[in-house]
Order: structure tokens, then C-alpha cells, then sequence
């Protein structure tokens, strides 16, 4: 008597969707989706005759979503800076862009929503100026905290209102007090081409005189930068003293005062990654990930 040969049993298929989690890698100014997360699948197989089970595991490894966070490095670590403006339009912003203008440089103003929509001609004026726009979500609260359809909602109505506005798409996003996290990331990255928070806080909103302004920025500017003003009515009146003096300081540096997205240009690496400020493209296998489990292991 010999053991009989193994035989191919009909069986039944139980599939198990594993769903991606998402990483954050890096750190820098710059956040963006560096891979989507693709839903994976594990199985057991049941004998339909015998009910002998066998677990094979994960069949299709899941791909996890990883954001990336980065800050811009020049090629040949050359001197461009990005001034970039937050909260706008407001009173001010046509006399900020008088000011770019008279200088022959250009920034990148990142828009309230309900800014906008209350002075669209302003906004028009930004663009007109050949200067970038970009979103600060549609009104001034910040994101973090907020359910997912309170942030897309946010996220939604600003690029919309912003486009209306001036004519311009963009997906380029600063949140509120540079406030995204994980869970908004997971929420929204279908939404976002870049979140963008800054290397230099002006400090202007603090409202300690224009002179701390300028040197907070002109002593702390190192290659690839971005430096964080407000355009709003409140910090006006010390915006416009200082503005002139950082950009001169600046190129008196040897510094070249870019766009964002041109200043993501100088970055060999990044820009090959970052490819459009203006869409996203999730693909279509892709899914929202889910959030990590904790580590709670202990020593």
C-alpha cells in the first residue's frame, strides 16, 4: 500500500482586499504624492470535497501611498528665492504688485477662496502681472481636525473660486497656518497637486516693524527658499516698507527672485517628480489609503 499521488482538488477562492496604508517620507517645504496607494489581495483556498483549507497568503502585495516632503535645491546650488504671499487679495495687493513691478521680479500668491470671490478684479491683477496663484484653501480656518468632506469642500471651493476669479487652474495648495496632516493628505490627495508650507517665516503678522521683517528674512535666506509674507489689510502698511528693502537685499545677494514653480524648475530631481502644479492625475486603480497603525511595541 503506497501513499496515493496528489491530486488538484476543486476549491473555493476567499479573497481579502488589503487596503494601502500611508507614509510620509522626508521632510521639507514641499509635499506631494510620490506613489498612489493600489489595493493588494490575499486568499484561502477551501477544497470543495475534502474542506481542507490552505492560506496563500498575500497573493498581490498592496502598494502603500508615500507622500513625499521636500525642500528645492538649486542645481550647482545657485541663488533663487521665492517670495510668496499668503491671505490675499486685499486692499494691498495691487500696490505689492506695484512694487514687484517696479523691481522686475515676480512672486507667487497663494489666494483665499472668499478673498477672491470678494475682489475678483484684484485677483484678475495678480496673473495680469504675470505673477503665479495658488489656493489657501477658500477661507481662513485651518483644515486639520475637520471631517472629509469639510476639508474637499474647502479645498474645492477655493481652487474653483480662484479660477473663476482669474481665469487660471491651479491645484497648488497652501493650507491655513500650513496645517495638513496625515488624515487631510488621505482625505484629499485626489484634490492637491503640492501642499506648500515655507522656509522663511517673514514674522510679519507679527507686526514687530518692518526692519525685524527684513532681517528676519536677509539673515536666514539660503538657496532654494521659500519665504512666507502676508498680504492682508492688517500687515499692509509694514508689507509695503519692507518688500522693497528684502528684495534688494536679495539681489544684492546674488539672489534670483522666482516663482514657485519656476524655483521648483532650478531643482533638477523635484521637478521631475513634481511635473504640473496646475492637475493631478490619481490613477484609476488606485484608492484612498488608510492611516498606519501606531507602533505600540515596547522594550
Amino acid at each position: 500500500v503506497k501513499d496515493g499521488r496528489d491530486t488538484y482538488e476543486k476549491h473555493e477562492v476567499q479573497a481579502t482586499v488589503i487596503e494601502p496604508k500611508l507614509k510620509v517620507e522626508g521632510t521639507g517645504a514641499i509635499e506631494y504624492v510620490k506613489t498612489w496607494g493600489i489595493q493588494g489581495r490575499s486568499e484561502v483556498w477551501v477544497g470543495e470535497q475534502s474542506g481542507k483549507t490552505q492560506d496563500r497568503g498575500e497573493v498581490v502585495p498592496a502598494t502603500d501611498c508615500v507622500v513625499e516632503c521636500a525642500s528645492v535645491a538649486p542645481k550647482g546650488n545657485e541663488k533663487y528665492v521665492a517670495l510668496t504671499f499668503d491671505e490675499g487679495p486685499s486692499g494691498a495687493t495691487k500696490q505689492i504688485l506695484q512694487v514687484l513691478k517696479e523691481k522686475g521680479v515676480t512672486a507667487t500668491f497663494f489666494l483665499s477662496g472668499d478673498a477672491a470671490e470678494a475682489s475678483p478684479a484684484t485677483a484678475k491683477a495678480i496673473v495680469d502681472a504675470g505673477c503665479e496663484v495658488g489656493s489657501n484653501s477658500y477661507s481662513d480656518e485651518s483644515l486639520k481636525g475637520k471631517d472629509r468632506d469639510a476639508v474637499r469642500e474647502q479645498v474645492s471651493k477655493g481652487t474653483e473660486a480662484i479660477k473663476s476669479a482669474t481665469g487660471t487652474s491651479t491645484m497648488l495648495l497652501r493650507a491655513p497656518y500650513a496645517a495638513f496632516d496625515e488624515q487631510n493628505w488621505i482625505d484629499a490627495m485626489d484634490l492637491v497637486s503640492a501642499v506648500v508650507s515655507w522656509n522663511i517665516d517673514s514674522g510679519d503678522w507679527l507686526l514687530n516693524g518692518a526692519d525685524e521683517q527684513v532681517s528676519t528674512v536677509l539673515d536666514s535666506v539660503t538657496p532654494g527658499n521659500i519665504v512666507l509674507l502676508t498680504d492682508n489689510d492688517e500687515c499692509a502698511e509694514q508689507t509695503l516698507e519692507a518688500l522693497p528693502q528684502i528684495i534688494d537685499g536679495l539681489i544684492a545677494d546674488g539672489y534670483k527672485i522666482v516663482t514657485l514653480s519656476d524655483l521648483v524648475k532650478t531643482d533638477t530631481s523635484l521637478s521631475k517628480k513634481l511635473t504640473s502644479l496646475t492637475k493631478v492625475t490619481m490613477p484609476k486603480n488606485a484608492v484612498f489609503p488608510q492611516l498606519a497603525e501606531d507602533d505600540d511595541t515596547t522594550d
